[in-house]
C-alpha cells in the first residue's frame, strides 16, 4: 500500500509530499506522527518543495553570471566597502546619482 501511495503522489506531481512521506516511513513505528501532524508535515514539505523549485527556475531564467546569494558574499572587515554595497543592494536600494533613468525599488520576495 505504501509503494502505491508513493507512486500516486509522484504521478500527481507532489514530489515534496512523497519525499516527506518516505521520511516518515523510514522512522520506527512508535515515532510516526499522528494523522493531523502527518498531514501538516506533508503539506508543508510540498509547499517548501514548490517554493524551492520556483526559486531555482527563476534563477535559471534570470541568466545571472554567478549562482550566489547574499549569504555567500564575503563581507569580512577587509572588504568593508563591499559590505556597505551589499547592504544597499540587498535591500534593493541603489544609488540614484549613478543612474540616468528614474530609480525603481524592487519588491522583496516573501
Amino acid at each position: 500500500m505504501t509503494t502505491a501511495s508513493l507512486s500516486s503522489l509522484r504521478d500527481l506531481k507532489l514530489g515534496g509530499m512523497a519525499s516527506a512521506y518516505e521520511a516518515v516511513l523510514a522512522t520506527p513505528l512508535d515515532q510516526h506522527p499522528e494523522a493531523h501532524e502527518l498531514i501538516a508535515r506533508l503539506v508543508d514539505a510540498e509547499r517548501q518543495n514548490r517554493q524551492r523549485r520556483r526559486m531555482e527556475m527563476n534563477l535559471r531564467l534570470s541568466n545571472l553570471r554567478y549562482a550566489v546569494t547574499l549569504q555567500d558574499v564575503d563581507s569580512s572587515p577587509q572588504r568593508r566597502p563591499l559590505q556597505t554595497t551589499t547592504r544597499r543592494t540587498g535591500g534593493c536600494r541603489l544609488d540614484r546619482s549613478r543612474r540616468k533613468r528614474p530609480h525603481h525599488r524592487c519588491h522583496r520576495l516573501r
